[in-house]
């Protein structure tokens, strides 16, 4: 393995892989990207069809989630049942694959790993495409891979 991957263990006791690189501001990447004509990934509508926490005598009903993308959380909020959010994020992809995931944050204990999906530059204009996230809960991202 090279020295610029590295390995994070979910909860789940799966692993997620995936290149380290520092964070950058949707507005950065956007203007490397044009410059040097880079793979970039759009986030687009996150959808919530079923919360991790669904409500009861002790549960909200509300998920406190975070997405990220090359261990950079690139939205974080609350979501619940029929919820979407715009996430409009553009990241600049720095190897052929990288992967999004979903965490639902936690008070006590550690928090959950939603899922993960793995996204590759061989998407290049195929269009928008969706990522579901479906550990525990029922979520998905759209996003859509372009080069400048």
């Amino acid at each position: 393995m090279s020295k610029t991957l590295g390995v994070t263990a979910g909860l789940v006791g799966a692993a997620v892989v995936g290149a380290y690189a520092a964070p950058a501001s949707a507005q950065g990447s956007k203007l490397r990207a044009q410059r040097k004509g880079l793979i970039m990934v759009h986030f687009a509508n996150f959808h919530c069809t079923r919360p991790n926490d669904p409500g009861g005598i002790f549960e909200s009903g509300v998920d406190d989630v975070s997405l990220k993308f090359d261990h950079i959380e690139i939205w974080r909020g609350e979501m619940k049942g029929g919820r979407t959010r715009n996430v409009d994020r553009q990241m600049v992809m720095s190897g052929p694959e990288m992967r999004v995931w979903a965490l639902e944050h936690d008070n006590i204990g550690g928090d959950d790993l939603l899922g993960t999906q793995v996204i590759r530059q061989d998407e290049v204009s195929k269009g928008w495409r969706r990522a579901y996230f479906q550990v525990g809960a029922d979520y998905y991202v759209d996003y859509n891979v372009w080069q400048s």
